[in-house]
């Protein structure tokens, strides 16, 4: 995951679509880029915010009400805040006496803990099948060789649901021999091992309606 950090100051003078460096990256639609404007490129808000992120185990954290020390704290009109968040660029500014970085979204519009989240899971998963593939001196092509592939698969899931990154409900399908093909047989390639899951997220904003009467 690259994130980047720019001083065009047309990233915040121009209103969207515009065609600054933020602007480009949002057309691009890059969902492994996360932008950041600051007024200069010299106080590293780029390293600020990898250091305070990659510690998590992806998935563990939010992008955003990050505070990197060290980095001085810019400080945004509100035209300003609406053409970096139109264009899906991060900054780092004071809300409320608290120094913090917004949006933490990357490129493409995703939140960027979801895409690191995304790159952690197929990582972890291909690990599991593999590992278990190699440890053994074979594991069969047949109903229980495909359930072995099936219970890594439901390990990793059940990790990231006990971490609350996954909600619960998710679900894990494998063919039945009888079902495969001679030709993925011949060639021991295993097909449609699929999987659904809800990513659990974070709050961001909050809503808050009331009445008080006397």
């Amino acid at each position: 995951h690259y994130v980047a950090q720019t001083q065009d100051t047309a990233v915040i003078t121009t209103a969207a679509p515009g065609s600054d460096v933020a602007a480009a990256l949002k057309a691009s639609a890059y969902d492994n880029v996360t932008a950041y404007f600051s007024p200069t490129t010299d106080d590293f808000l780029d390293a600020g915010i990898t250091g305070v992120v990659a510690p998590y185990t992806p998935g563990d954290e939010s992008w955003k009400f990050k505070t990197v020390q060290g980095v001085p704290v810019g400080s945004y009109t509100s035209t300003q805040r609406t053409n970096m968040r139109a264009k899906l660029c991060n900054f780092y500014e004071t809300t409320a006496g608290v120094p913090m970085t917004e949006e933490g979204t990357a490129a493409s519009g995703k939140f960027s803990d979801f895409v690191r989240y995304l790159d952690y899971l197929r990582a972890r998963v291909a690990e599991r099948v593999f590992g278990r593939i190699a440890a053994v001196p074979r594991v069969p092509y047949t109903d229980e060789g495909i359930a072995i592939v099936e219970t890594e698969v439901r390990g990793q899931l059940q990790e990231d649901e006990r971490r609350v990154v996954l909600n619960s409900g998710w679900t894990v399908t494998v063919p039945k021999l009888s079902t495969v093909s001679a030709l993925d047989k011949s060639t021991r390639t295993l097909r449609n091992v699929n999987f659904t899951a809800v990513y659990a997220g974070g709050i961001h904003k909050v809503l808050i309606n009331g009445s008080v009467s006397v």
